[in-house]
Formats: C-alpha cells, sequence, structure tokens
C-alpha cells in the first residue's frame, strides 16, 4: 500500500489499464525503474506482498456464474491452457472483451 509510479500512479491502475494481470507484467517496458518497478511492489504485477490475506484464512473462490462472452468459465481457461496457477498465460486474456477473467478465476490470478 502507499506504492506510486512517478504519474502518481497505484497497483489498481496497472491492473485496469492492462500493464497487469493475475501476477504478471503484461508489457515488458513496466519493469522498467522508471515506472518505480511495479513488479517489485504490486501484487497484480507479481510484486508485493498478500501475507495479510493469506493470514486471513481467506481462499480464493471463482466469481460465482462467471462466464466469458463465448460461455466459457473458469475451468475452460484452465484446461484451454490460457491461465494456470494464478497467471494468465496469454496477454490476450487479461481484457475488458473476455469479461476479465484475471478478475473472476482463481486460476488466472483473481486474489479473493
Amino acid at each position: 500500500p502507499g506504492w506510486l509510479d512517478q504519474y502518481s500512479h497505484g497497483c489498481m491502475a496497472y491492473e485496469k489499464d492492462g500493464h497487469c494481470a493475475g501476477g504478471n507484467v503484461l508489457h515488458d517496458w513496466v519493469k522498467s525503474s522508471t515506472f518505480h518497478d511495479p513488479h517489485l511492489h504490486c501484487c497484480i504485477c507479481g510484486g508485493g506482498s498478500t501475507a495479510g490475506w493469506k493470514e486471513s484464512g481467506s481462499t480464493c473462490q471463482d466469481t460465482s456464474g462467471w462466464l466469458d462472452p463465448h460461455g466459457h468459465g473458469c475451468d475452460k481457461y484452465l484446461s484451454d491452457g490460457h491461465c494456470a496457477g494464478g497467471y494468465v498465460l496469454h496477454e490476450y486474456i487479461a481484457k475488458d472483451r473476455l469479461n476479465n477473467p484475471h478478475q473472476n478465476c482463481c486460476v488466472c490470478g483473481k486474489q479473493w
């Protein structure tokens, strides 16, 4: 908490703007020290800490009833190899046009 890049953007902006998803940086240029290393400070980019969340005993649950526009649920993203282990494996997956699987499926990076 409290981390900001040189434009005063926090971790949520990196997710919203599609620069990071599911613990992955989606654009290599984001890893630059020019941007104050979000991959070291933001959970959504692969850094930061989820220790408080883990210690609270919370477990991730897929968003109930979530489907992408093609009628695919979270299990399909795993079986098709688009996501695994809480990470988006292909940049094009973490998009609004697919109803944001990284925000709805634990296998794609949903945190809670």
